[in-house]
């Protein structure tokens, strides 16, 4: 039934020793484990965007946070976001962060798109309150270009900006920034903050609330692995009282 392969590692002799060996080999082919996910979903309040001034000065940031509960297990496979009224003229005054909840680990959502050394003011396109828009890592590409001059109802891939948000000496170069590559792997309990910039003066925006979206695994030893490993371990100690 298994393969003499198995019974060469297995150095003993007596019946214990081959009843070792045959614990090995289940162990082989039975051990395994399963996959417990867990979703979460939650709302964040809105809020009027402070304007800022000039073309490179922030105004005070508009931050919303939204608390996942310590009843969410496992590590973080995938996350996204969607917004509700999200309205701003001349998106390329603005910049969007999500920050998880060690206030370390942050992901550009947005950062002043097309600004760069051929443009001071980045794309003059806006978002819309009647519209709907989410980001999320299996979406379209957004900035990669200059959008319509009302951006569309969608689902887009977060990205960023070479220039940082007060500067544009460099070209801009349309940069994807992912979801998981910043947030995967992690625990997702806590504090999650959206945080939202205008960096000129002449245009404003505002949100009506926004949703967070979590997908955490947690890997459980299936019962059957678990039972195959107690009976190593007795057959181990069994070998060795009779060593």
């Amino acid at each position: 039934m298994f393969s003499n392969a198995l019974h060469p590692v297995i150095q003993f002799g007596g019946h214990m020793k081959k009843f070792f060996g045959l614990c090995v080999a289940i162990a082989a082919l039975t051990l395994g484990s399963a996959a417990n996910a867990d979703f979460f979903s939650g709302g964040g309040p809105g809020g009027a965007i402070p304007d800022g001034s000039g073309t490179a000065v922030s105004g005070a940031p508009f931050l919303s946070t939204i608390v996942v509960p310590g009843t969410v297990q496992g590590t973080i496979t995938d996350v996204n976001i969607s917004f509700n009224a999200l309205a701003h003229s001349w998106v390329g005054d603005v910049t969007m962060t999500l920050t998880h909840p060690d206030g370390i680990t942050t992901l550009t959502i947005m950062s002043r798109p097309g600004r760069g050394n051929t443009s001071t003011f980045g794309f003059s396109s806006d978002f819309v309150a009647g519209n709907s828009y989410a980001f999320a890592d299996f979406g379209v590409a957004l900035f990669n270009v200059a959008p319509p001059a009302i951006i569309p109802t969608g689902t887009y891939i977060p990205s960023s900006n070479p220039n940082p948000p007060a500067t544009n000496a460099l070209p801009y170069v349309y940069t994807p920034t992912s979801f998981f590559g910043t947030f995967g792997g992690l625990l997702a309990p806590g504090i999650w903050t959206l945080e939202i910039r205008d960096w000129a003066g002449g245009d404003t925006g505002s949100l009506g609330g926004w949703t967070l979206n979590i997908t955490t695994q947690n890997v459980i030893p299936e019962p059957s692995s678990l039972a195959i490993l107690s009976l190593l371990g007795v057959a181990g100690l069994v070998v060795r009282r009779r060593r």
